[in-house]
């Protein structure tokens, strides 16, 4: 299992070790379907909470990403869904409230510097054994304590923003459950997709992995500590729930635009801009947003 959580942004991936080579036309192909409740308090009173959940249905060749429940400041999300596609290079977004789907590339490599460069930096790291926990999906499960301390550097157009980090995770783990090396290949082919390739980097780290047992947790409650603009701490609390959890052939009809929803390719669009007026914009937006990164030791 991998998830990644900081600055508010939780993302499950999982998928089966499959070949491209293998790959038929049509039909339908191995695969895993994983549902995952996210719920989030920010612990800054009842209206700063919010909750997610999400379905991945993932094969060698897309990937859909569905926002099957969400309250809080992203409810205009519900019921869409994005579906990545290694063999176009190409995310397409289904909005079922508007019958309206939208194309774009999902080649990402162009965009180059204009991505953020991430360094984690732990100088803590215990993990203790708090016993057996209750089943989860049928299986046995085991808790565990992580505790981690550190900074984190993020570095953008030049500009670094290095920050002190607290957290603590509680995990549910379920021995019998080994999902790291199917959740290691989808994040390859989301790679793929998106045109960045490369590694996959480690998940936590070597130090933890050494300290845990196999297995892979159907249940994490993370909390972080923040400060707020006056200089006061407050814990966001985390708390992820894997409530389904299936692996077998997934129909190419899952991953396609319904009959009778207006498509539109922003493919042409972009290609139709003026010359250099989309790299303009991006590097602009990504200038602001490195100018603006507060909070920072520089």
């Amino acid at each position: 299992m991998s998830i990644v959580a900081r600055c508010g942004t939780v993302v499950v991936s999982l998928t089966a070790a499959i070949s491209p080579a293998s790959l038929p036309a049509q039909g339908s192909l191995p695969g895993w379907s994983l549902t995952t409740n996210i719920v989030i308090d920010s612990g800054q009173g009842a209206a700063k909470r919010s909750s997610i959940a999400m379905k991945q249905q993932v094969t060698a060749r897309r990937i859909r990403q569905s926002f099957v429940q969400v309250s809080g400041a992203l409810t205009e999300a519900e019921g869409m869904y994005m579906v990545y596609d290694t063999a176009d290079s190409t995310v397409t977004t289904v909005m079922p409230a508007q019958q309206v789907a939208t194309v774009s590339s999902s080649n990402f490599a162009a965009m180059g510097a204009l991505l953020p460069k991430v360094e984690r930096h732990v100088t803590k790291n215990v993990v203790d054994d708090l016993g057996p926990g209750e089943p989860m999906l049928g299986r046995p499960t085991h808790r565990f304590r992580v505790t981690q301390a550190g900074t984190v550097e993020t570095t953008l157009m030049g500009e670094s923003c290095v920050q002190p980090f607290d957290d603590v995770s509680e995990m549910w783990i379920a021995p019998s459950l080994d999902l790291e090396r199917a959740s290691e290949a989808m994040a390859k082919t989301l790679l793929s997709a998106t045109g960045l390739g490369g590694d996959v980097p480690n998940r936590t780290g070597s130090s933890t992995e050494s300290k845990l047992p196999k297995g892979s947790p159907l249940r994490t409650i993370h909390r972080s500590t923040h400060m707020d603009e006056q200089g006061k701490p407050f814990t966001v609390t985390m708390t992820m729930d894997i409530v389904e959890l299936i692996e077998g052939p997934i129909d190419d009809v899952v991953f396609a635009v319904p009959d009778g929803y207006r498509t539109m390719d922003m493919r042409k669009m972009m290609n139709d801009l003026p010359p250099g007026m989309l790299d303009s914009a991006m590097k602009a937006g990504a200038g602001a947003h490195a100018r603006a990164m507060g909070g920072c030791q520089r």
